[in-house]
Parts: C-alpha cells; structure tokens; sequence
C-alpha cells in the first residue's frame, strides 16, 4: 500500500506525463476519418450534490490533498425483528432499524421498517451472510441521500472476498455517468439482526422507479408509455411469458415497470426489443434512431473496465422513453459487479485484465463495437475519463485509500466470516489461491484495475 501513498504525494507531477497514446488494434476496418452522425440528444441526468458520496467520501477528498490517513469507522446498522431474516426469502418481517456512528442528521433510532431476504445465489450460498431488502412505511432518505425512497438494500457481497468490487464499479460509474438516468449511492454498513454481528454490507438504491432513481410514467396508451426491462435467464422461475417477461432473440426481458400491463403494453415491448435487437444484429445504422446512443457508451464503459460476468445474461437493466422522434431505449442503471475485476471463472474469455469481454459476450455490444459510430462513441468518452479527467485512476486510488484507513472496518467482517478454505463456485483459482487474507485480495483487484485501465487506454486509443 506504500506504493499508492507515494502516488499521492506525486500526483501532480504524473497527471500530465499518464495520458500518453499507445498502440492497439482497433475492431474496425481501417477509416480515414471518424464519421459522422447525428446528434442523439439524450436525458440529462438530474445533478447530484456534492456530498453525495457520503461522509466519508468528503473525508477522503480532505485526507487526500492533505496526504494524511486517518483510521475511520463505517456506520452500524441494527435490525430488529422476530426472527433472523435469513430463514425466509421472501417473507416480510415487521422490525425496526437504527443507524449509528454516523452524524445526528442521519441517524437512525427505532424506526419502523419491513425487513426480508433477496437476491438469487448469493441467498442460496450465503447461508450466514445473505442480502436483504428494506422497506420503510414512508419514503425517507438514507446516509444523506438526495433522494427519499421507501426500498433499499443490502449487498452481501459473498463471492467477492475483497468486498469492494461493487462498491468500486458504481463509485466509477457515479463519477463518468452523463446519461444513465441515475447510479445507485452505495456505502458500507455493518450490520447486526437482534444483537448479533453478521459483517459489513454495502448499503444501496432498490433497482425501482423513483423520485432520484428511475424517472418513467406510466400511460393507458403503449405507445406513449415508459418502460422499466431486465435481461434476467432466470424468468421462467418466477413469472409467465407475455405477461411478465417477454422472449426476443433468445433472450429473456422481465418488464419490471409499469406494475398494471395489458396485452397490448407487452407486445409494444417485445416489437420495440426485436426492432433493436434486430438492427444491431444487421448492423444497422438504424439502431441509433431507436436507443440513447449516450447512455449506451456509458452503460458499456462501466461494464467494460470491470469485465462484468453477469453482462450476457442478468442484471443489465434499461428502460423505454420519450416521446415521438425522441422515443428511445436507454441503458441503465448498472448493477451487480461481485462477480468482476477478475473475480469470475469465466470459460470464454479468462479472468485476466487484457481483452474485451462485453464485447464479445453479449451480442447487442458484440455488433456495435463494430459500428464505427458507437465505436468512435467509446472512444471519445473513455479518452475524456482516462486521459483528460482521470476517473478510472482516481477510482482505483480512492480504493487504495479506502482500504488503508478502514483497513481493521474490512477485517472485521472476516473475523465473523472467515474466507473459506474450499474453492467457491464462480470464483477462479488464482481468487482462491489468495487464501484468508482481506489485504492480499484487495490488492489482487487494485492491480487488476490498473492492469486493466492500461489496457483500454491502448485498445480505446484516439486514432491519428
């Protein structure tokens, strides 16, 4: 860790010298000049505050230029109710919550709230350290959020023995968005139902439409109605086709938003998916008429840098809306990053942090990389965040930080949950190889993340 300490202190020096161009082949043929296209005009996001990172996100904004690490304590989150939540998925219990070690503004005593489990294998896996959900009788806000909101979650992270992967990929992608409607905030919390310890959380946004998260409405007419869709494998579990989730090109699209659908709702969703999915398979410049091409480069980069496995089947959300000529698909939010930043037994591609992964395992990004307009897209945007603003490395260096002045915060979750001596389903061998060490697995994702950021520098270099 002494290494990023002296980062700091050079920092100023290395910014400018960082940004030079190295060589790499581009997926498309040869071209002259970048073409051009139209403007897609796209919805901006609502700004955040500054403070929305959290307390102790300022902390280390002032600690950072200061040059100066100071051992910090994450917040403590108390659940209470009947009985551990971790008996029943999908049973809600009525409960109470209290939130300390944290500013009186945002403190929690007592409040009621609705507490159950959630998730799909880190449930079935975690057996004594599950994920949860969060309801509150009345919108509130949560750790200063900009936003009130009854549902919130708990994030495990139970494969992810460094704990950071998702905190580390939303923390970007809070950073780079310009056109995802909203990121989710994320914190960390340690958690205790009736008492008792159960290991430090990430605290997070439900996935729903919401003041501050999801901004859609819903209409009687299809056609002018928003919609709310997840590309999820898993919905001939739980739902029923052409009424819940609908099937296009193999692929599975829970309609999550809006809650009343009528027949003719859903099949205006299933022709607007085939109509792009279609395109995308021709490699169709029509495509760009039908989705937010802003939000897509977004959406891509976020999962690009992170290698995200889940990305060609689950967890990768997007919603319909506009009006008339602006009508669009857009991508976003993003979600579900344990399982990234070489911690996935991928049989396709490797864990390492060369290649691109998204790219050639979900087709939609498969045909439009190849697209000189959404790949020239990519490139100007990637160029921005590495090379001129420095978000992928202030991400990493923001981690290094995190884990040297909450060091003793992370290695509590392991005294109560020791790292398995066993290989983990999903989780690749040199992961394994780390062994029970907090420390050694943390640094495992830093360098994979630098590793990786020299990667697409090269790869998303600006064409002379």
């Amino acid at each position: 860790m002494k290494r990023y300490l002296f980062l700091l202190i050079i920092f100023s020096v290395l910014a400018a010298s960082s940004c030079t161009n190295s060589s790499a082949a581009s997926p498309t043929p040869d071209i002259a000049e970048e073409p051009q296209a139209e403007e897609y005009e796209y919805v901006e996001p609502e700004p955040e505050p500054e403070s929305y990172e959290g307390e102790y996100e300022e902390e280390y904004e002032q600690e950072y230029e200061e040059e100066v690490i100071i051992i910090r304590e994450f917040p403590h989150l108390f659940i209470e109710v009947d009985e551990n939540p971790f008996y029943e998925r999908n049973v809600w219990q009525d409960g109470t919550l209290s939130l300390i070690n944290i500013d009186d503004e945002n403190a929690l005593s007592l409040v009621p709230a609705r507490i159950r489990g959630r998730g799909n294998s880190t449930w079935w896996m975690g057996e004594d350290k599950r994920p949860l959900r969060i309801r509150f009788p009345e919108p509130r806000t949560m750790m200063g959020s900009a936003h009130a909101a009854t549902d919130w979650i708990l994030l495990a992270n139970h494969f992810d023995q460094s704990l950071l992967r998702n905190y580390s990929a939303l923390h970007f992608a809070r950073h780079s968005n310009r056109a995802m409607h909203y990121v989710p905030m994320v914190y960390f919390v340690h958690v205790y139902i009736n008492g008792e310890y159960f290991g430090l959380y990430n605290l997070t946004d439900e996935r729903d439409v919401n003041e501050g998260r999801m901004r859609l409405t819903a209409d009687e007419n299809p056609e002018i109605s928003d919609y709310f869709l997840q590309l999820d494998f898993r919905q001939y579990q739980s739902g029923v086709e052409n009424e819940d989730f609908v099937e296009v090109n193999e692929h599975l699209y829970q309609i999550r938003y809006p809650n009343r659908l009528t027949p003719d709702h859903v099949d205006y969703v299933k022709n607007y998916l085939y109509s792009v999915s279609n395109a995308l398979r021709e490699q169709d410049d029509e495509v760009f008429s039908l989705i937010n091409l802003a939000s897509w480069v977004d959406f891509y980069i976020v999962q690009e840098l992170f290698k995200n496995k889940d990305i060609y089947q689950a967890s990768v959300f997007m919603h319909i809306s506009g009006q008339g000529e602006d009508r669009r698909l857009y991508m976003g939010p993003v979600w579900d990053f344990d399982l990234s930043a070489g911690n996935m037994a991928s049989q396709y591609m490797g864990t390492g942090p060369e290649g691109l992964y998204v790219a050639v395992i979900n087709y939609w990004f498969k045909n439009l990389i190849e697209m000189p307009i959404f790949y020239y897209a990519v490139v100007n945007r990637w160029n921005e965040l590495s090379r001129e603003e420095r978000i992928p490395q202030q991400t990493v260096e923001h981690i290094a930080y995190l884990v040297e002045a909450y060091l003793e915060e992370f290695e509590r979750n392991f005294v109560r949950h020791p790292i398995p001596d066993t290989f983990m389903e999903f989780n690749p061998p040199e992961i394994y190889e780390i062994g029970d060490n907090f420390m050694g697995h943390a640094e495992h994702l830093i360098n994979w993340l630098e590793a990786r950021i020299a990667y697409m520098n090269r790869y998303f270099r600006i064409p002379r």
